[in-house]
């Protein structure tokens, strides 16, 4: 993903792809889009849902290309005068994948919710 997806950003966050369950929310969203993360794991009786992360920020999502500065879209050639290191996203991600703007505690959160159960995304209004 590169560094660029976060250029401005001066707070730590890293870019993490993330695999929301129900693809068709994903596609709904939009980069700018502010959502909790909720991993549902599985328990003895039904699911325990837990929230992974909070007002985190999207930045790709399965429909929209990537936006920012140093950002090309995907399949885009590389632009006069981009920035060295300037990403290129492919479309290959999986249906559901969007990419979010995380602190590194977030993204273990959010690997370990993903690893044990599902990850949904519950959108917050926009302000």
């Amino acid at each position: 993903l590169g560094s660029d997806l976060l250029l401005g950003a001066d707070d730590g966050r890293l870019a993490m792809p993330l695999p929301v369950a129900d693809t068709g929310a994903a596609q709904l969203l939009v980069p700018g889009d502010r959502v909790d993360v909720l991993a549902a794991v599985p328990a003895v009786a039904g699911a325990d849902v837990t929230v992974a992360a909070q007002d985190v920020t999207v930045l790709r999502t399965p429909t929209a290309p990537a936006t920012g500065p140093g950002v090309l879209g995907a399949g885009s050639p590389p632009a006069a005068g981009a920035p060295s290191g300037a990403t290129i996203i492919s479309s290959a991600t999986g249906a559901g994948t969007i990419v979010v703007a995380v602190t590194p505690a977030e993204a273990s959160a959010l690997v370990a919710g993903a690893s044990d159960g599902s990850l949904w995304v519950a959108v917050r209004p926009r302000t």
